[in-house]
């Protein structure tokens, strides 16, 4: 199963093959990434291909809602 279908799993009351997890791996990336630190594995990997090598679902963040300014000038 992929990450994606373990969470589904779960929320859908099935058993998945594993327990799912999901971190947000980009604070780490980033904070190596500003002191220079991060391991030479990981160095020019696209955040993506990070969670993938390491089983890791992403969890990412959407608006589901836009918002409108009037009367703003930006």
């Amino acid at each position: 199963m992929s990450p994606r279908e373990r969470v589904l799993a779960v929320l859908n009351g099935e058993k998945p093959d594993k327990l799912p997890f999901v971190d947000r791996l980009e604070l780490w990336h980033r904070g190596l990434q500003y002191t220079d630190t991060l391991p030479e594995r990981f160095r020019n990997v696209p955040l993506t291909e990070i969670h993938r090598r390491v089983g890791m679902g992403r969890l990412r963040f959407l608006s589901p809602y836009s918002m409108r300014l009037r009367g703003v000038e930006v």
